[in-house]
């Protein structure tokens, strides 16, 4: 598990990576519950209630919450 760097609008790279468009999920495999395991410990440490996979610039669709 790792944290993440957590992408914000005021940054113009990071708003091209925040505009796209997430892929849906087909399966949850391994590497699925690692990202939400470096999603969940990134939204800990911001400190956050909930955190969407593409603010750590994964364009899937995944959040995490608490």
């Amino acid at each position: 598990m790792s944290i993440r760097r957590i992408l914000t609008i005021d940054n113009s790279a990071d708003l091209q990576v925040l505009k796209r468009v997430s892929e849906p999920v087909e399966t949850v495999d391994a590497s699925l519950r690692a990202l939400m395991d470096d999603m969940l410990e990134t939204m800990y440490d911001a400190p956050g209630i909930g955190l969407a996979a593409v603010q750590i610039g994964e364009t899937r669709r995944v959040i995490v919450m608490d």
